[in-house]
This record gives structure tokens, sequence and C-alpha cells, in this order.
């Protein structure tokens, strides 16, 4: 029996690749590149986030934040599409958790902080 070689066309490749780093088995978390990373912290708009409508998830631009050495909360460049499933509207400027959906790989929030008005 010969060994033959098997190959993957360059797109097939990139998406066994990207599994595999998804998954999280082989590496961790903090060597993922930022858009593979599956939990982020976040900040809504000072508009909210709506909440879902039917079967149509409220959506809203978040700004990612990152938790310093000192530690602080800090804004980052990465600005995201952000879905809420809930049907109550995520509220303005509230620092939110949010996950990636395993399907799309869309951002969806997770938890709001609910600090007292």
């Amino acid at each position: 029996m010969s060994d033959i070689p098997y190959g993957f066309e360059k797109p097939i490749a990139k998406r066994l690749r990207d599994t595999v780093r998804g998954s999280g088995l082989s590496i961790g978390q903090d060597d993922l590149p930022p858009e593979q990373r599956r939990v982020a912290l976040a900040k809504a708009p000072v508009g909210g986030i709506p909440a879902r409508s039917g079967t149509t998830p409220g959506t809203a631009t978040c700004t990612f934040l990152e938790i310093t050495t000192s530690p602080a909360l800090a804004t980052t460049a990465v600005s995201e599409t952000v879905y809420n499933i809930s049907g109550t509207a995520v509220s303005a400027n509230a620092y939110i958790f949010v996950n990636r959906e395993y399907i799309s790989g869309k951002w969806v929030v997770i938890m709001e902080s609910c600090e007292p008005a």
C-alpha cells in the first residue's frame, strides 16, 4: 500500500485551520487573533441596543473593551455589530459581555451590567 498525499484547496485548508483554532483544543484564547475569540467585553452605544422584535434581534454597533494592567476598563479601536436576542433592550452605555454565536460567528449579548439607576 502506498502513502498517497492528501491536500486541500486553500479555502478549505483555511476553514479547517480556523475550526481547529476556534475549538480551543490546541491553542489558548490568548493566542487567537481578536476576530476569532469567543468572549468579549463591550460597551453599548448611547442609544443602547433595541430588544428583539419577534424573530428579529435588535442590533447596534458596540465598542469593545479590554482590561488594562492597572486594572481599568479601556476602549479599543474594535467596534462590531452586536445582536440582542432578549425581549428587553440593553441600556445606553451599559457594559456588556458578548459571545460568538456558534453557526454564524455573530456577536450576541449574553449579559448586561445592572448598576442601580
